[in-house]
């Protein structure tokens, strides 16, 4: 790898971790960073700019064979991230806490 691009991936993680932090700092509930998840999903309690009821949701199955359903869409407040790379879903019966997707910010390029 060129040394340009080394340092243009690491300006890019070190936003990315800076944004990551002050979004957590800032929540209610615990927001943990996860490569399995398809997408970002969060509890109701967690802030996000452009809330919106949405009916249908998307249907998530869980490891215990459940499903979830979510109620909101919203814009995850992450400053220098695209807002394509924000979008979140909402699931009022989330337990374990909001979940944050590497898959999604690294296929919007934000990795």
């Amino acid at each position: 790898m060129a040394k340009n691009n080394s340092v243009t991936i690491d300006k890019e993680l070190s936003t990315l971790n800076n944004a990551t932090i002050q979004l957590a700092s800032s929540l209610p509930t615990p927001i943990i960073t996860d490569t399995g998840v398809t997408g970002h999903f969060l509890q109701f309690s967690t802030p996000l700019l452009a809330k919106t009821p949405v009916h249908p949701g998307i249907k998530v199955l869980l490891p215990n064979g459940s499903t979830i359903e979510s109620m909101h869409m919203g814009v995850l407040s992450l400053p220098h991230i695209s807002p394509h790379a924000c979008i979140a879903h909402v699931f009022p019966t989330l337990a374990s806490g909001s979940l944050l997707s590497i898959g999604t910010l690294c296929n919007h390029g934000c990795m």
